[in-house]
C-alpha cells in the first residue's frame, strides 16, 4: 500500500507504460505492414504474373492455329497442321487454368475468348481444312475476312487480359516498394519517439531526485541510450524501486530493439527478393524474345515463299501487302533481336567473338546500308578513314554499334551532312559520327543511354523508335572494353564518339568493368 501511495512510483510506471505503448504501436504497425506486403506479393505471383503468362501462352496458341491453318490452305502440306492441332488440343486446358486464376471481369473476357475460339474452329477453320483436303474451294473473300475479324477479336481480348494483368503487377510492385519505404519511416519515427520519451522520463526523475542519486541518473541515461545499466545498489526505499523498474524497462527496450532489428532484417531480405525478381524479369524477357522470333520467322518465311514462288500469281495489291508484311516483320525482328541482346547483356551472357580484323571495309559498308534514310532530305553522308586499320575486337558488334549511331544521326538530321570518321593510334581506335541535326538539350544528355528512353527532337517533334539503340550500343561498347561519349549543341548538331582499345587485353577489360560499375 505504501508503494501505491508513492508519487515517484506512479511517475516511473506511467512513463514506462507510455514508452512501451509507443513501441507496441510501432510493432503492431510493422506487423500489419509486413502482412500487407506478403499479401501483395502473393497476389502478384499467384494472380497477376500467372494470368499474364497464361494470356501470353494463349496468344501464341492463336498464332500457331492461324499460321498452321494458313500454311496448310496455301500448300496442302499437313505438316503445317501440327502446331494447329497441338494448340487446338491444349487451348481449353490453358483457358481453364487462366479462368481459375482470373477475377470476375477477367473471367468474362476469357469466356468470350473461349466462345470466339470455338466458333472460329467449328465454323471457319475446320470447314476450310476439310474443303482443302477434299480439293474444294476453301471459302470466299468474305469468309476469309470473317476469319481474320474473329482471330483479331480473340487476340484483342487476350492482349487486354495480358496488358491489364501486367499493369496490375507493376502497380502492386510499386505499392510494395512504397509500403516498405513507409514502414521503414514509421518504424524509425516511432523508435525515435520512444527514445525521446525514455529520455524525457529520465530527466523528469533525475530532477525529482536531485544530486543525491547520481548513480541512478547514470542508469536512467544508459536506459535512454539502450546501453547496459551500471551496477545499482539494492535498496528497499523508493530509489530501490526505481532501480528495479529501470532494470525491467531496460530489458523490455532491449527486447523491442532486437525485435525491430529482426523486422528491418526481414525488410532487407524482401528487397533482395525484389532484386531476384528483376533478374527473373531479365531471363523472362530473353525467353520471350526467343519465343517471339519463332512465329515471326515463320511469317517472314511464308511471305518470302509467296513472293518468290513462280507458281503463285499474285495481284499487284497482294504483292504490295506481302512486301509490307515482309518489311514490317523484318523491322520487328530487328527490334526483338535488340531486346534479346539487351537481356543477354543484363544477365551477363553477351555473345562476343574477338578476333583480329581490318575494320575499314566493315565500317565503310555501314553508310551504304543506311543510304535509303537520306531519301527526301538535303543531306550528304561522308566517310573519312584510313586505307587499313587492324584491331582486335568483335567486328559484328562494332558494326552494330556504328549502324545504330549512323541511324540516329540520319533520323535527327534533315539537311547538312553526317560524317563518319575513323582515327587510331597505337592504343585506341576512335569512331566518331558527327551530324548537323537538331542537337540535344543539355538537360537531356544524362538520359540518352537509359533503356527504353526516347528524347524529343528539341523542337517538339517525336521520332519513331524504341529507345533501345543507344543503351544497347553503350553496353556493347563497354563489353568491348570501350565506351561512347557525346558532345551536342541544341540546334547545331551532335557528335557521338566510340572509343575502343586497339588490342583487347585483360587490363582493358577490367577497366571497362570498373566503368560499368561506376
Amino acid at each position: 500500500m505504501r508503494l501505491l501511495r508513492s508519487a515517484l512510483f506512479w511517475r516511473i510506471l506511467l512513463s514506462s507504460l507510455l514508452v512501451v505503448s509507443v513501441l507496441g504501436i510501432g510493432m503492431f504497425r510493422a506487423t500489419r505492414a509486413h502482412e500487407h506486403l506478403e499479401a501483395q506479393f502473393d497476389r502478384l505471383v499467384q494472380h497477376d504474373l500467372k494470368l499474364a503468362d497464361d494470356a501470353e501462352v494463349l496468344l501464341r496458341m492463336s498464332v500457331d492455329m492461324e499460321t498452321g491453318k494458313r500454311g496448310f490452305l496455301l500448300t496442302g502440306d499437313r505438316a503445317f497442321l501440327a502446331p494447329y492441332e497441338r494448340a487446338r488440343s491444349d487451348i481449353d486446358r490453358v483457358l481453364g487454368e487462366a479462368m481459375d486464376t482470373a477475377d470476375a471481369d477477367e473471367e468474362v473476357r476469357l469466356r468470350d475468348t473461349q466462345r470466339l475460339t470455338h466458333e472460329w474452329i467449328d465454323l471457319i477453320s475446320e470447314p476450310q481444312i476439310l474443303a482443302r483436303e477434299r480439293g474444294e474451294a476453301v471459302g470466299s473473300a468474305d469468309s476469309f475476312l470473317e476469319a481474320k475479324s474473329r482471330i483479331d477479336d480473340i487476340r484483342a481480348l487476350l492482349e487486354g487480359v495480358r496488358t491489364d494483368a501486367i499493369a496490375e503487377a507493376r502497380g502492386r510492385e510499386d505499392e510494395a516498394f512504397r509500403s516498405v519505404t513507409q514502414s521503414r519511416r514509421e518504424t524509425t519515427g516511432i523508435l525515435l519517439v520512444a527514445l525521446l520519451l525514455a529520455l524525457a522520463s529520465g530527466v523528469w526523475i533525475a530532477r525529482d531526485l536531485g544530486g543525491a542519486a547520481s548513480r541512478l541518473q547514470d542508469a536512467i541515461d544508459a536506459t535512454g541510450r539502450l546501453e547496459p545499466l551500471p551496477e545499482l545498489p539494492e535498496r528497499s526505499d523508493e530509489l530501490g524501486a526505481v532501480g528495479r523498474h529501470l532494470k525491467k524497462m531496460a530489458t523490455l527496450l532491449a527486447d523491442k530493439d532486437a525485435s525491430l532489428r529482426r523486422t528491418l532484417a526481414e525488410r532487407e531480405a524482401t528487397l533482395e527478393e525484389l532484386a531476384r525478381a528483376n533478374r527473373v524479369k531479365t531471363e523472362f524477357l530473353a525467353s520471350m524474345s526467343h519465343e517471339l522470333r519463332t512465329p515471326l520467322n515463320a511469317i517472314l518465311g511464308f511471305a518470302d515463299l509467296l513472293l518468290d514462288s513462280p507458281r503463285e500469281h499474285l495481284s499487284p495489291r497482294s504483292r504490295e501487302s506481302l512486301e509490307r508484311i515482309q518489311k514490317n516483320g523484318t523491322h520487328l525482328l530487328t527490334l526483338i533481336n535488340d531486346v534479346l541482346d539487351l537481356a543477354k547483356i543484363e544477365s551477363g551472357n553477351a555473345d562476343l567473338r574477338f578476333a583480329a580484323v581490318d575494320v575499314i571495309p566493315l565500317l565503310r559498308a555501314c553508310p551504304e546500308e543506311l543510304d535509303s534514310l537520306r531519301i527526301g532530305k538535303n543531306l550528304e553522308l561522308r566517310v573519312e578513314a584510313p586505307e587499313h586499320l587492324e584491331m582486335v575486337t568483335d567486328g559484328q558488334r562494332l558494326r552494330q554499334i556504328v549502324l545504330n549511331l549512323l541511324s540516329n544521326a540520319l533520323k535527327f538530321t534533315d539537311e547538312g551532312e553526317v560524317l563518319l570518321s575513323i582515327e587510331a593510334d597505337e592504343d585506341e581506335v576512335r569512331v566518331a559520327v558527327k551530324d548537323t541535326g537538331v542537337g540535344i538539350p543539355a538537360h537531356s544528355i544524362g538520359e540518352l543511354f537509359q533503356d527504353f528512353r526516347q528524347l524529343d527532337a528539341g523542337d517538339g517533334r517525336r521520332f519513331a523508335g524504341t529507345g533501345i539503340g543507344l543503351a544497347l550500343s553503350r553496353r556493347f561498347a563497354r563489353a568491348l572494353a570501350g565506351d561512347i561519349t557525346v558532345v551536342s549543341t541544341e540546334g547545331k548538331g551532335s557528335t557521338f564518339t566510340l572509343v575502343l582499345p586497339r588490342r583487347k587485353s585483360p587490363e582493358s577489360v577490367r577497366a571497362a568493368e570498373r566503368r560499368e560499375v561506376a
